[in-house]
């Protein structure tokens, strides 16, 4: 085999099994509560947190906004 073709072989194979294993590696990060996702009422608290933090003003780099759900024992920053 020539180096060439032997390169190219290395990469077909990480193209073709270490990246998709990578890729499923990924991990939803609102997946919570055992894969069952955000209820409806923290989604909405999510948005009311970003709203909060939109209305600041002036705005700055690295804010954030804590917001917590007694009923699902949902929370978030």
């Amino acid at each position: 085999m020539r180096p060439w073709s032997l390169h190219c072989l290395l990469m077909a194979f990480v193209v073709c099994f270490i990246l998709p294993a990578a890729a499923e590696a990924q991990v939803i990060p609102f997946a919570g509560n055992f894969g069952q996702g955000l209820a409806p009422s923290d989604n909405q608290m999510i948005f009311q947190s970003v709203a909060r933090l939109n209305a600041v003003e002036p705005s700055k780099v690295g804010q954030s906004d804590s917001w917590s759900n007694p009923e699902t024992k949902s929370s978030g920053t």
